[in-house]
C-alpha cells in the first residue's frame, strides 16, 4: 500500500537516530526548556536500587501515569533525598490523590515531585504542623517563597508512605517543567530503573470497522499465541481492518506490567501507526482512553490497545496514516510488523503476513447496543421517563449508539436507567438528571452495576436530581440514612482502651454514600487527624498519655449525605 500520506519507517528511524543525538549533545533546556546539566544532573530519591512498580506514560483508567512509582520493599518509611539543589515550592496534603506531596523546584525550570509520602522533614514538616494545628484542617496547599526552603542535592526531604490514593507503600516520583508543568520521562535526567527485558506480545487483536468507521460496533478477532509463536499468516474476510494488541512489560527485579516507550506499526516500509510518549500536558492525559479498547480489555483482564486513531483522539504523540486502516482490497496482503519499545529500549518484532480471504469467515466479538446515534461533534439532550442526560460536543471520541432504557422499581424511590454500555469510554463528564417528588435531602444518584454500588454527589433542585458522571452504567436515586461507623480493635466504647502506640488508627465504614468528613477532640478540645478517603481510615495523635490519667477521644464522622456519628473512647497509656 503506498500512499504520499504515509511515513516511511526508514524517516522514522532516521528522526529517531537525530533525536537522539540531539540529547546526548544539545541541553535538555533547548529540547524541553530544562537543566544543561544533563543525564548526570539528578541524584536518585533513595540509597538503595530503584525497583519500579508503574513507569513513565504507563496508561491508567482516565490518564497517563505521570512519573515513577518505586517500591519500598513494602514498607512505608524510607528515607527520600532532593534529586538536586533548589527551594521547595509548594507543599500539598490531600486525603486522596498525592497524600502528602513534596514539589521542589530547581535550576533550568524543572520540578521534581515526591508524593505518597509518610512525612515530610526539618521546618517544612514544622511548617506543616504548625499551620494544621492552627486551621484545625489537615489538608493544606501552600506555595512558599523560594527563600523559605531551600534544598541541596541529595537533602533528606521526607520518608515514603502510603498516604492519599495509594494501593501500597511506594514512593510516586516525578519530574515536570516548571513553566508548562508538563512531565516528562524521569529517564531523560539519568532516572532510569534497571531493564533487560523486551516487552512481550500478548494477544494480536484484527478489528473490522463498525457502523461508524470506527471501533464502536467493531468486530473483534483475538489471536493468540501458540507456545511463544504467533502464526506466518493471518487471514481475514474483510477488505479494510486496524489492528489492536496487548503486552506484557516489565522490568528487571519487578512483575509489574509497566508501560512501553514507543509501538510502531508498519506494512512493508509504511507506517500505518505510531505513538511515543516522552512527555504531556495535563489538558490532554484523559486522550489516553482513546488508545484503548476498554470493552475487549474487560473480556480478557488485559489493557488492549488500539493501532488506530480515532476521530477525537487529540494526543500529539500519535501518528497514523489512513487513521490506522488496512487495505486489502487490491488482492495483495499486507506485511505487518510491529515494532514495540521499553523505556530501556528493548525492543520486540513481531512480523506476520495479512491476507484478504473472502471464506475466511471468523466469528469475533462484537461489543454494540442499538440506541439513539451519538455525533461527536454535536451536542445532545435526552429524555426517556423521568430521567434526562447531557452531553457536550466531543464528548465521546468517536460517533456511537447510545442506550437509554427505562426499567421499572417499584420497590425503590425511582426508576432504574440504563445509560450506555459499562466501560464505554467517555471523554467529558456528563449530565444525568432524575425527576422525584420524594424530598429526602439524603437522596442521591447511584450506579448499580451487579452487586456493586457507587454514590455520586447529587444538587437537588424542586423535583429534580442531578449528578456529573464519567463512566456508564444503571442508575437510580436511593436514600442513605444511616452514620458512619468508627472502629477500633483495640479501642471500646465508653470503657478504658490501653495503647501502646503514639498514633491510633480508626477504621470508617458506610452504608452507601461514603465517608466526607472526620472531625476529632481529645478531651473536649479538636485535634487535627490524617483522614484517608482512599482507605477509609483516619490517624489520630493523641500526643503523650499517662497510664493513671485516661483521656476522652471523641470522633464525629460525616457521610456524603450528611448523616454524622459521634463516637467516644477513654484512651490510657499502658503502664
Amino acid at each position: 500500500m503506498k500512499n504520499n500520506l504515509l511515513t516511511s519507517a526508514r524517516r522514522f528511524r532516521i528522526l529517531l537516530s537525530l533525536t537522539a543525538m540531539l540529547m546526548l549533545l544539545w541541553p535538555e533546556s533547548h529540547l524541553f526548556g530544562q537543566s544543561s546539566r544533563g543525564r548526570s544532573w539528578a541524584s536518585p530519591p533513595f540509597d538503595s536500587v530503584m525497583v519500579a512498580s508503574g513507569n513513565f506514560a504507563e496508561p491508567r483508567p482516565g490518564h497517563f501515569h505521570s512519573g515513577l512509582d518505586l517500591k519500598t520493599g513494602g514498607q512505608p518509611g524510607w528515607p527520600v533525598y532532593a534529586a538536586a539543589e533548589g527551594y521547595v515550592s509548594r507543599i500539598k496534603v490531600r486525603s486522596s490523590g498525592f497524600g502528602k506531596a513534596l514539589y521542589i523546584d530547581h535550576p533550568g525550570n524543572i520540578t521534581t515531585v515526591y508524593a505518597h509520602l509518610y512525612a515530610f522533614t526539618g521546618p517544612v514538616a514544622d511548617t506543616v504542623s504548625y499551620i494544621q494545628s492552627k486551621e484545625l484542617e489537615f489538608e493544606l496547599d501552600i506555595f512558599p517563597d523560594k527563600e523559605q526552603f531551600r534544598i541541596e542535592k541529595g537533602q533528606l526531604i521526607g520518608y515514603s508512605g502510603n498516604s492519599g490514593s495509594s494501593y501500597g507503600p511506594h514512593l510516586h516520583y516525578e519530574f515536570r517543567n516548571t513553566i508548562t508543568q508538563r512531565p516528562f520521562d524521569p529517564i531523560l535526567m539519568g532516572m532510569a530503573v534497571s531493564d533487560s527485558i523486551a516487552p512481550e506480545l500478548t494477544s494480536l487483536v484484527i478489528y473490522t470497522p463498525g457502523e461508524f468507521g470506527g471501533l464502536f460496533g467493531a468486530e473483534r478477532v483475538v489471536i493468540r499465541a501458540v507456545d511463544g509463536i504467533y502464526p506466518d499468516t493471518v487471514e481475514t474476510d474483510q477488505q479494510s481492518v486496524f489492528l489492536g494488541y496487548s503486552v506484557y512489560e516489565r522490568a528487571d527485579l519487578s512483575s509489574n506490567p509497566l508501560g512501553l516507550k514507543s509501538a510502531l506499526v508498519l506494512n512493508e516500509d509504511d507506517t500505518i501507526f505510531y505513538c511515543s510518549v516522552d512527555s504531556f500536558s495535563y489538558s490532554e492525559t484523559r486522550f489516553v482512553n482513546s488508545l484503548s479498547d476498554p470493552l475487549l480489555g474487560d473480556t480478557l483482564n488485559s489493557f488492549i490497545y488500539i493501532a488506530a486513531k480515532l476521530p477525537g483522539n487529540e494526543l500529539s504523540q500519535v501518528t497514523a496514516a489512513d487513521d490506522g486502516l488496512i487495505y486489502l482490497h487490491d488482492g495483495q496482503p499486507a506485511r505487518i510488523k510491529i515494532i514495540l519499545t521499553d523505556r530501556a529500549d528493548n525492543q520486540s518484532v513481531s512480523e506476520f503476513i495479512l491476507k484478504y480471504n473472502i471464506n475466511n469467515e471468523s466469528l469475533g466479538l462484537c461489543f454494540a447496543d442499538e440506541g439513539i446515534k451519538v455525533q461527536r461533534k454535536r451536542r445532545l439532550r435526552k429524555r426517556e421517563g423521568d430521567l434526562r442526560v447531557e452531553f457536550e460536543k466531543n464528548s465521546f471520541y468517536e460517533d456511537v449508539r447510545l442506550k437509554l432504557n427505562c426499567i421499572e422499581n417499584p420497590q425503590g424511590i425511582s426508576d432504574l436507567y440504563e445509560v450506555g454500555m459499562p466501560g464505554q469510554a467517555i471523554h467529558k463528564r456528563y449530565t444525568v438528571q432524575i425527576r422525584s417528588s420524594y424530598s429526602d435531602p439524603r437522596a442521591g444518584i447511584i450506579s448499580v452495576n451487579g452487586t456493586d454500588t457507587t454514590w455520586f454527589s447529587t444538587k437537588r433542585v424542586r423535583n429534580m436530581h442531578t449528578s456529573t458522571l464519567r463512566s456508564f452504567g444503571r442508575f437510580t436515586l436511593a436514600v442513605d440514612s444511616i452514620a458512619p461507623r468508627v472502629t477500633n480493635d483495640e479501642l471500646h466504647m465508653q470503657t478504658d482502651s490501653v495503647i501502646n502506640a503514639r498514633s491510633i488508627t480508626l477504621k470508617l465504614t458506610d452504608d452507601l454514600s461514603g465517608v466526607s468528613k472526620v472531625v476529632t477532640y481529645l478531651n473536649g478540645q479538636r485535634i487535627v487527624n490524617e483522614f484517608n478517603s482512599y482507605r477509609n481510615e483516619t490517624v489520630v495523635y493523641p500526643g503523650p498519655l499517662e497510664a493513671d490519667k485516661p483521656v476522652s477521644l471523641k470522633v464525629e464522622v460525616t457521610d456524603a449525605a450528611g448523616n454524622t456519628g459521634e463516637y467516644t473512647f477513654i484512651v490510657k497509656r499502658n503502664l
